[in-house]
Formats: C-alpha cells, sequence, structure tokens
C-alpha cells in the first residue's frame, strides 16, 4: 500500500497534464471509495443477518404476545370465578388478590407495548425489503440499459456484468489504446460516449475507473510514465476525462491504476496478458436511504 502512495504521489509530481491536487483529490476519493467497495457485500450481508434476527426476534415477540394473552386469558377467567361467590367473598376474594387485579393491569400495558413494538419493527423490515427489492431491481435495469447503450460492440472486448449489487463493464485496451499509449482510440471514445449517455442520468452512482495491465515491465517510458503503475493510473485518467466530457458528473468518478496486481487471466500466456490489459469500469448504487433505515432497526 505504502507503494502505490508513493508511486502516486511522484507521479502527481511530476506530471506535466495532471496537477499535483487533482491526483490527490483522485486518490481520497479513490480509498474512499475502494473502502466502500470492499465493505459493500459486507453490508448486504449484514443487512441479511440482520433481517433474519428480526423475523427471529418477531416470532419470538409473537410466541410472547401468545404467552401473555394466555395469562390473560387465565387471570380473566379467574377473576370471573371469583364474580360468582357471595358478595362477601366477592369482596373478601378482592381485597385478598388485589395483587392479582394489579398484575393483570399491568400484563395488559406490557402486550399492548409488545404490540406496538412488534408492528414498528414489521413495518421497518418490510420498508428495508422493499427497499432491497427497488435496488436490486435498479441495478437489474442500469445493467440493461448499459447492455442496449453498447450492443454495438458486441464482440470488440466489452463485457457487462453483475456481482455483489455492482455493475462492471470491462473494456479491453485493444479497444480503448495503442499498444504503450494512454490516448483513448476513436473506437474507444464512441464506446464510452454509448456508455456515459446511461451514466449521466443517474446521478446517485458512484463510479470507479480502475485501469489494469499485464505483468510484463513497461519498457517504453516516456516522460512521466515509468512503469505499468503510471501506465495504469494515466489510462483509467483517461477514460474519465473521456466520460466527463460526455456528460458524467466529476464528482461521481474516481480514477485508479491497479497496475498488474489484480490479473483475471494467466499472465504466463499471451491470452492471459491479453485479458489482464483492460479499464474496469465500476459502478455501485447508492446505500444512504438503506443505510439509514437499517440504523433504525
Amino acid at each position: 500500500m505504502k507503494k502505490v502512495i508513493v508511486s502516486l504521489i511522484v507521479l502527481s509530481s511530476i506530471s506535466a497534464c495532471v496537477p499535483l491536487k487533482k491526483y490527490n483529490d483522485l486518490e481520497d476519493r479513490y480509498y474512499l471509495l475502494m473502502q466502500e467497495k470492499n465493505n459493500f457485500q459486507d453490508k448486504i450481508n449484514e443487512i441479511e443477518n440482520l433481517l433474519a434476527q428480526r423475523d427471529e426476534e418477531i416470532t419470538q415477540l409473537k410466541q410472547e404476545v401468545a404467552n401473555k394473552q394466555a395469562e390473560l386469558d387465565e387471570q380473566q377467567n379467574a377473576f370471573e370465578a371469583l364474580a360468582q361467590d357471595s358478595s362477601k367473598e366477592l369482596q373478601d376474594n378482592i381485597n385478598k388478590n388485589q395483587d392479582l387485579l394489579d398484575q393483570l393491569s399491568k400484563t395488559r400495558s406490557e402486550l399492548s407495548s409488545k404490540e406496538s413494538e412488534l408492528a414498528a419493527k414489521i413495518k421497518r423490515v418490510n420498508e428495508l425489503e422493499g427497499l432491497l427489492t427497488q435496488q436490486r431491481q435498479a441495478i437489474s435495469n442500469l445493467k440493461k440499459s448499459i447492455s442496449d447503450a453498447l450492443r454495438g460492440f458486441e464482440g470488440k472486448g466489452i463485457t457487462v456484468h453483475e456481482k455483489n449489487g455492482q455493475i462492471y463493464v470491462s473494456m479491453d485496451n485493444t479497444l480503448l489504446f495503442s499498444s504503450g499509449k494512454w490516448d483513448v482510440r476513436t473506437e474507444g471514445k464512441t464506446a464510452l460516449t454509448q456508455l456515459a449517455s446511461v451514466l449521466k442520468k443517474h446521478q446517485d452512482l458512484n463510479i470507479l475507473i480502475e485501469g489494469h495491465t499485464d505483468s510484463a515491465p513497461y519498457s517504453t517510458k516516456q516522460g512521466e510514465v515509468q512503469d505499468n503503475w503510471d501506465l495504469s493510473v494515466m489510462r483509467a485518467t483517461a477514460v474519465t476525462k473521456v466520460l466527463e466530457v460526455d456528460g458524467v458528473r466529476p464528482t461521481q468518478m474516481t480514477a485508479a491504476g491497479r497496475s498488474k496486481y489484480i490479473p483475471i487471466g494467466d499472465n504466463s500466456s499471451d491470452t492471459g496478458k491479453a485479458k489482464n490489459r483492460r479499464v474496469e469500469i465500476i459502478i455501485t448504487p447508492n446505500l444512504e436511504k438503506i443505510n439509514k433505515l437499517l440504523n433504525q432497526i
């Protein structure tokens, strides 16, 4: 991790194209989004576990209500039985069983409180389940919109898939860049413009643009680009700039270089290396409403 920070600092200090402040902003936003990304699945698991726990609590509360009702019925029956005695015996029994009447009142109060608590929890759980369903549907619709927008690039190195509630748009470097370069090619810009036409309509999304390389050392050292770290950062930044020009808000985006350290193919083969040379655009929904409701349960 320290190597990543050092590399980014060196890059930003010597770059003639990318100011230091912008690199620092990108770095801060990158780590914030990465933390959100890494915690996203844990948050979903936490929500699902919490839903299971709340279901168990609801079952327990229902059982408590049933028990209290049975206890209330038993006490009511006992009270009615006392009413059948003579007035003197009844008065004596009422005096002797004042504690029973007090307990009956307390039981009624507890029962009412439990029912209110149960109703409130059921309402919040239902709201949370509804939000999660809406979120899943929104992600599914967004994935379809992105796939439709990029349909003209099928077989040209673009894949779109959903994972852990996030949408991954992966683009091969052969579509985006010439070998060893970071200027986006014309066809790559066209694809990014199509993608931007969808993303700019959703201003509550967080968008992480990651540049990836294979394990081969970067040999064409040019100015500020000295290695794979630098190359991956420059390519991610180049894609981010194209999306910004095409209308995607810059505050939604974070550019990050991952160098060779997250391969999806075997770097010992040409085919595997080609898979690893890519830019991934990771689209994450806004979880503010879900988190707010979760904190209320």
